[in-house]
């Protein structure tokens, strides 16, 4: 794990909780905790594809059976756009639940290779933007529970 916490304290409110996803939502008092949690927000664009994927699954808009073209088709009703040439035709101007999972994850399926340049290009190494205790944290997470 990257940093294990032996005391979990936040001051975000009166009631809190933490969902799955890392979130803390409210305010803990000294709670002990005997777990880690790591959230990581910029993985692999590969991971990032398959997270958005899991994501719609679990609102029912596309099925696990679905192939990429049914699933196409679908979240491009849901934003009133062609299923064909996303990238470049479709505005993705429609909001619902978790709609960005679907924006990326409709790029990912219509134009991969650009969608894993303009991904990449956030975090530029070049640039000396890359933060070298997450990379160390997972390739170590990667080693130990391939995660």
């Amino acid at each position: 794990m990257v940093y294990e916490s032996k005391k979990m304290v936040t001051d975000m409110g009166k009631d809190s909780r933490i969902n799955l996803g890392g979130h803390a939502i409210g305010k803990l008092k000294d709670h002990w905790t005997k777990f880690g949690i790591v959230h990581y927000h910029w993985r692999c664009v590969e991971i990032e594809a398959e997270n958005c994927k899991r994501v719609l699954q679990r609102h029912d808009y596309i099925s696990s059976s679905d192939t990429d073209q049914e699933a196409k088709v679908k979240l491009a009703k849901m934003f009133g756009c062609s299923s064909e040439d996303m990238c470049n035709t479709c505005g993705f101007k429609k909001g619902f639940d978790s709609s960005h999972k679907a924006v990326f994850y409709l790029k990912w399926l219509d134009c991969p290779e650009r969608t894993k340049k303009e991904y990449y290009e956030k975090d530029d190494v070049s640039q000396g933007q890359q933060n070298s205790d997450v990379v160390n944290a997972m390739q170590r997470s990667y080693e130990r529970f391939d995660l």
